[in-house]
């Protein structure tokens, strides 16, 4: 016989959220523009938003939370790119462990 009280009190259980898209991935951004634009990319392809950090000339070492596997990195602002490259990718620490296979 079917219970209607038991049909009623189950509760579906929410899936859990996959992350979906590009894991460990860190915009360095200096405008809004950018920023914007690449937030609407990863909506627009349904990959979960990377972390988001704002640059400021002269900032400090970088630490290893705001390091990832794929680093985006806006030079739109800058006067000299290689140079400001250079300097970023001095500061990146790098990954411990086994290789990325």
């Amino acid at each position: 016989m079917f219970d209607l009280t038991k049909a009623l009190s189950t509760k579906v259980k929410p899936e859990p959220k996959n992350q979906t898209g590009v894991a460990g991935c860190t915009l360095f951004y200096q405008s809004s523009e950018c920023l914007n634009l690449v937030q609407e990319v990863f909506r627009f392809e349904g990959w979960n938003d990377p972390h988001c950090v704002r640059t400021v000339k002269g900032h400090g070492k970088l630490t290893e939370q705001q390091s990832s596997h794929i680093v985006i990195l806006e030079l739109n602002e800058s006067d000299n790119v290689v140079e400001d490259a250079k300097s970023f990718a001095s500061k990146l620490p790098t990954h411990k462990g086994g290789g990325y296979w």
